[in-house]
């Protein structure tokens, strides 16, 4: 702003006729002001509306009051350039409004002659909005950037050609390249993989560039030291006006199964305005600013029609809009593309009113270039489509957390995971969503930079079911961390069971020596028992001797289970049908479950498809439960019920034996399979039962579990792959 032209200085005898003056400034949706003597002499509404002024309060002041004191300066030195003709680009500053609100104008002047008298013209569009704009902007770029080199994943773009046009930092250091020379030498993603997989990866690019969806594919990358490593990539295509132009995704490290998740967003707004009067479908007048828009010259515009700047796909909609804004029935701006002499298609956002010009009816036009805007949103939406992509194709939870502990963001399998939605995780504190398992004390060590890294691993139910999970906490920008959860709940699982075999194993080899040690004394015990026996002894002798011979029986007994605990040899496998197996061991123990009154259930699936197993061994499994399951109803004294399941599930069969006795206490749960673990009472038992099941039931590729309540009885399950899976 400007208090009045410069004494001793040519000014143009520059005017505009009084009533198109009048509309134009009352339509324009820029501000505009007249200065005489230092002074307004006039303001349009939007400029009063914009500082928050009345009439009255405005008209007689000084411009640089309202100008923010740290600007009048350069301001009035911009001004005093443009109207000597020195600079035509407009000036951005500050202004301080009625309101005492900070504001920010973008502003041109000239001098012109105002009713007789010497005066500058200000024409003034309020940015403020844009100007807030590119601060989120900025501060989104280095928020998402510092994420994305955060990642423990690579991410990456190539183009139709191959060529790596961009890797995050994880990326980079995956191949063992240095950024600067990443970035010197753009990488071919086919130099990135080892050469036999090499004809593999571009026939996979190729076809999802052709629209295939290929999901996660491994591959061996060649790191620059000619180390490999091994990867699995998630790409998805690059769509461009309809077309691929290449392909996106993320690059996992298997070596270590580390995922993470990208998180990349912008935005960009500019828009100026441009001015043109049109009669009978041809432009008449155009200001500055609209011919620097279109980059006509004002005698290639002038007479040109209006609509043949219309791109033709939008032509009938301007019509049909300019009708409607014509008659008052729209007052909102509306868009559409238009064309630059270059031909360049750019987007514009337009508001018409009708006027009188040079005594002609005409239409003036109000344009705001939005191109800008229009890139930023498709920019902004390709970046969405980006994150939103990597978040669904990351396997692992992430979290981003502020540092009130609040959740921030969430993906999919996080939601998945710990079966929420998106209204009960953001805004929620950690410790509310996640509570027991130390990531709320940990966080604060990670925000206050008191550890670069936390790794916890806990124990968290999810719909019944117990998971074992790995945290991963790290710090991203100034006030939030990101938190990655592994599900190792099946790794664990797998440890358990191999530390189980190996037990197994241990305790079988000492079985067969122990076996084979007791074997020989003990066949003698009973042959001399037995020839004691036949010499008729005294009845006084009799029965000691019986109990001798007995005795040593049932020693002879525990060491065949010992040698069959830990004898290996493969088992001789077959089609079975399971329901014929369990009928088999129900019949054999009919007899005992009718004088036990014991009612037994079956439930078996019909046409159930055939297993390959060894018919005596998996019979010896399915007995020793139903002996167990006998066993444990006798404790209750009361009438025993027993139940049988079968039943496919997930490509096995599943067999389900349960009873009605008194249970397992929790305590006891995790034993059960252990050699020699055993509750009953001392001589009735050998503990060996249930491991030896365990065994050939693993052995056949299957799996043996139990589910149990105190006093709610005992389900004993038994998976046996079906043949073929």
């Amino acid at each position: 702003m400007v208090g009045a032209v410069e004494k001793n200085k040519p000014v143009p005898d520059v005017s505009i006729e009084e009533d198109i003056f009048q509309i134009v400034s009352l339509r324009s949706p820029a501000g505009m002001y007249v200065v005489q003597d230092g002074k307004f002499v006039f303001a349009n509404p939007q400029f009063l509306n914009d500082e928050g002024y009345a009439q009255d309060e405005m008209l007689g002041s000084e411009p640089l009051a309202m100008v923010h004191p740290e600007d009048r300066e350069r301001v009035r030195q911009n001004a005093v350039e443009m109207l000597k003709g020195m600079r035509t680009a407009p000036y951005e500053f500050r202004t301080i409004s009625n309101t005492g609100e900070i504001r920010w104008l973008m502003e041109t002047v000239a001098p012109i002659q105002y009713r007789g008298k010497r005066a500058t013209l200000g024409n003034v569009l309020d940015i403020t909005e844009q100007k807030q704009a590119e601060q989120e902007l900025r501060e989104s770029r280095h928020r998402f950037r510092d994420l994305v080199n955060l990642l423990p994943q690579g991410v990456y773009e190539i183009d139709e050609n191959y060529i790596i046009t961009f890797a995050n930092q994880q990326s980079i250091e995956m191949l063992g390249y240095a950024t600067e020379e990443v970035n010197a030498n753009p990488l071919n993603a086919l130099d990135t993989c080892i050469p036999e997989e090499r004809e593999r990866m571009e026939e996979n690019i190729q076809r999802m560039l052709k629209g295939e969806k290929l999901g996660g594919i491994e591959y061996t990358l060649l790191r620059r030291d000619g180390t490999t490593l091994p990867v699995i990539i998630y790409s998805t295509s690059i769509i461009r006006d309809g077309k691929a132009v290449g392909l996106r995704g993320v690059i996992v490290d298997i070596t270590e199964r580390k995922q993470a998740e990208a998180i990349f967003q912008t935005i960009s707004l500019s828009s100026p305005v441009s001015i043109f009067i049109s009669q009978d479908g041809k432009f008449v007048f155009a200001n500055h600013r609209f011919l620097d828009d279109t980059g006509f010259t004002e005698d290639e515009l002038l007479n040109t029609g209006h609509y043949e700047l219309v791109h033709p796909e939008d032509r009938e909609m301007v019509r049909r809009n300019a009708v409607e804004m014509l008659k008052g029935v729209r007052t909102t701006p509306f868009e559409y593309r238009s064309f630059t002499k270059a031909g360049e298609v750019v987007w514009a956002a337009e508001t018409i009113a009708s006027i009188q010009y040079q005594g002609k009816s005409a239409v003036l036009g109000n344009v705001l270039d939005i191109t800008e805007q229009k890139q930023a949103e498709q920019e902004l939406k390709a970046q969405k489509d980006l994150i939103d992509h990597i978040l669904a194709t990351i396997p692992d939870a992430v979290l981003v957390v502020g540092k009130d502990n609040g959740v921030v963001l969430a993906n999919a399998a996080f939601y998945d995971t710990f079966s929420m939605n998106m209204h009960e995780v953001e805004g929620s504190s950690i410790s509310e969503l996640i509570p027991g398992s130390g990531l709320s004390e940990s966080l604060p060590r990670i925000l206050l930079e008191q550890e670069p890294q936390i790794d916890l691993e806990f124990r968290y139910k999810s719909n019944g079911h117990n998971k074992t999970l790995v945290a991963t906490i790290m710090k991203m920008g100034e006030e939030e961390a990101l938190v990655i959860l592994k599900d190792v709940t099946e790794e664990r699982q797998k440890q358990e069971r191999l530390f189980l075999t190996d037990r197994l194993s241990s305790i079988g080899e000492m079985s067969a020596g122990v076996a084979h040690e007791l074997n020989n004394p003990l066949t003698g015990i009973v042959s001399l028992a037995q020839l004691l026996l036949e010499d008729n002894p005294p009845d006084e002798l009799r029965e000691d001797i019986s109990d001798i011979h007995n005795e040593a029986q049932r020693a002879a007994t525990i060491v065949r289970n010992l040698l069959a605990f830990s004898r290996k040899h493969a088992p001789v496998r077959e089609a079975t049908q399971i329901n014929k197996l369990i009928e088999d061991v129900l019949r054999l123990r009919a007899y005992e479950h009718r004088v036990s009154n014991i009612e037994v259930q079956t439930q078996l699936a019909p046409y159930l498809t055939e297993v390959i197993v060894d018919y005596h061994q998996m019979q010896q499994v399915f007995l020793n439960i139903v002996l167990n399951a006998e066993s444990a109803m006798a404790e209750t004294r009361n009438p025993g019920l027993l139940t049988i399941t079968t039943e496919r599930f997930n490509g096995h069969v599943r067999i389900s034996i349960s009873d009605s006795g008194p249970g397992i206490p929790q305590e006891n749960l995790n034993r059960l399979f252990d050699p020699f673990f055993t509750t009953k009472e001392v001589g009735k038992g050998t503990g060996l039962g249930l491991s030896i099941c365990y065994g050939i039931v693993t052995q056949h590729g299957g799996k043996v579990y139990v589910q149990s309540e105190a006093g709610k009885g005992a389900t004993f399950i038994v998976e046996l792959p079906l043949e073929g899976q």
